[in-house]
């Protein structure tokens, strides 16, 4: 086993040892470049807030060696698994902006001793307009530099070094990472067994405290809710069960997007990043989507590990501010992917209704152009509502109703996620009319299923003051316009009199009788983050 900051290689196999007999971090390789001097400077001094450069601890950063030992945290059972030995290169490409020099030397110290040296073609760093300058690490084997002119963002500079690559598999990773054992080999050789595949490793926790590297569950995918808030999703017990080998890939609607392999001509076929994006946020919904909605599959390899910093906040600065470029980001993929269901993102989001998205024709083109389906093809609405309603009458010939209604809607996204909720209000209001000759007086019970996805059913019970009753069913399909189908049934209808119930009870024979009453039924329904009047019914 190598000690922490060794360079013990294995003679077989390298199980426990991180640095392998065909890694390309030898040291010989590294004679070129002079760690001593790269990390001096930008160092934290004593004195200093650890966290205030980097919204981690720099100080438990710098103090790690940058080729520590790691403890190998697949299942056991990944370690019997043969990979085809013919499989391509990749070029790795790592973009920062303002990163910590001992954070970012891991990254890459990582890589090259954690990879099998033919499967590295090439490393390329993409400064995206940095205080610092990166061209001390290409003395580093297989590491290029790009600089970007000027501040870019991480989705256009992963664009530029995706298009300066050469090898015919792009790996995307951050820069504040650690590659664990054999953590490439499962990756292409899923991307060689189907080029449309998107793949990620299982990503483990390094803590921006103390720099632990923690173990991360294998039985994670991603999932999101109607705000497109990326969240890590538990794979219930009945999925886990179905998963007889935990070595096999987990389906996933979303990645986490830090961290991924793709086959390059399928990345440029889709269309690559949409460069109209800013900085950061929201690109992972887009290309998620994409992907799955263009023919594409998602997927996480347990056998692959990466452990990443997560940090609680952003250490640089959003030109735009970060809620502002966030919002324009994920308004731009659910204008263009999401279809009707757009609509439970702006309730979920109405602050993103009065945000600039910019232009999204080329966008859309570019998903006519690749004949995608729709996103109702990979999502499945459920809504369950309770609704109570209060009536007041004012006087015998008046009644008025409140229902309020609250419905949680349930969105199953394939593959299988269960992610997307929404709860909204729904206010009925119910005025019941009769003249004065008149001695009816109207109560209403209303069930509402209510939602605003494509459709609803609505029942009520009219009873009146003199057992006149009826009921109505009405089925209510909803796209953008609405459309109603309205079917009755009366039954006791009551004749102005007493008198007449009892002959008619008697004969069940004779002319109705009329009374007049008219009552309009109004329901208040979230269109569009805003509460509009739509008159359903009005009866005479």
């Amino acid at each position: 086993t190598s000690s922490a900051g060794g360079w013990a290689r294995a003679a077989s196999g390298c199980q426990w040892s991180h640095v392998c007999q065909l890694s390309s971090g030898d040291r010989s390789l590294l004679e070129g470049f002079d760690e001593r001097v790269y990390l001096s400077a930008r160092r934290w001094r004593p004195g200093d807030d650890p966290y205030a450069l980097y919204a981690f601890n720099q100080r438990e950063s710098e103090r790690i060696p940058s080729n520590r030992a790691l403890r190998d945290t697949r299942n056991y059972r990944c370690t019997a698994l043969h990979y085809d030995p013919d499989l391509p290169p990749t070029s790795i490409i790592i973009t920062f902006h303002n990163e910590a020099r001992s954070t970012l030397l891991r990254t890459i110290r990582s890589v090259l001793n954690r990879t099998p040296v033919h499967l590295i073609h090439e490393i390329i760093l993409v400064d995206d307009f940095s205080d610092d300058d990166c061209q001390l690490l290409t003395k580093l084997p297989k590491v290029k530099c790009l600089r970007n002119a000027k501040r870019e963002g991480l989705i256009r500079s992963r664009v530029r070094g995706a298009d300066s690559s050469r090898a015919g598999v792009l790996t995307f990773l951050d820069s504040h990472c650690e590659v664990n054992k054999d953590w490439l080999p499962p990756l292409l050789h899923r991307i060689k067994q189907d080029p449309t595949c998107v793949v990620s490793p299982v990503i483990d926790i390094i803590n921006m405290d103390t720099f632990a590297y923690v173990a991360a569950s294998s039985d994670l995918r991603g999932g999101f809710d109607w705000s497109l808030h990326f969240k890590w999703e538990q794979l219930s017990t009945e999925q886990r069960a179905a998963r007889a080998d935990p070595t096999e890939p987990i389906r996933t609607p979303i990645i986490a997007g830090g961290l991924f392999v793709i086959d390059r001509s399928w990345f440029n076929h889709l269309g690559k990043y949409d460069t109209a994006m800013d900085i950061w946020g929201g690109e992972n919904f887009e290309i998620s989507f994409r992907v799955w909605q263009c023919g594409g599959s998602l997927e996480i390899l347990p056998c692959s590990r990466v452990g990443h910093v997560f940090r609680k906040k952003h250490p640089y600065v959003f030109p735009e501010g970060n809620a502002n470029t966030y919002i324009k980001n994920t308004r731009r993929t659910a204008e263009v992917w999401l279809d009707e269901f757009r609509l439970f993102y702006y309730s979920a989001r109405p602050a993103a209704r009065g945000k600039s998205y910019g232009d999204v024709r080329g966008r859309v083109e570019l998903r006519k152009k690749l004949q995608c389906k729709s996103f109702k093809c990979k999502c499945v609405c459920v809504c369950v509502c309770v609704c109570v309603c209060v009536c007041v009458c004012v006087c015998v010939c008046v009644c008025v109703c409140v229902c309020v209604c609250v419905c949680v809607c349930v969105c199953v996204c394939r593959p299988y996620s269960l992610s997307l909720c929404l709860v909204f209000l729904s206010v009925s209001l119910l005025i019941g009319l009769a003249p004065g000759g008149s001695r009816s007086k109207l109560g209403q019970i209303v069930t509402h299923t209510h939602t605003r996805a494509r459709t609803h059913t609505t029942t009520h019970t009219d009873v009146c003051r003199h057992k006149h009753t009826h009921a109505h069913a009405q089925t209510h399909k909803k796209t953008r316009m609405h459309t109603h189908s309205n079917t009755q049934v009366h039954t006791n209808v009551s004749p102005r009199a007493p008198s007449m119930i009892k002959a008619r009870a008697r004969t069940q024979i004779g002319t109705q009788a009329h009374f007049k009453h008219q009552f309009i039924y109004w329901v208040l329904i979230p269109e569009n983050g805003i509460n509009s009047q739509a008159l359903l019914r009005r009866q005479t």
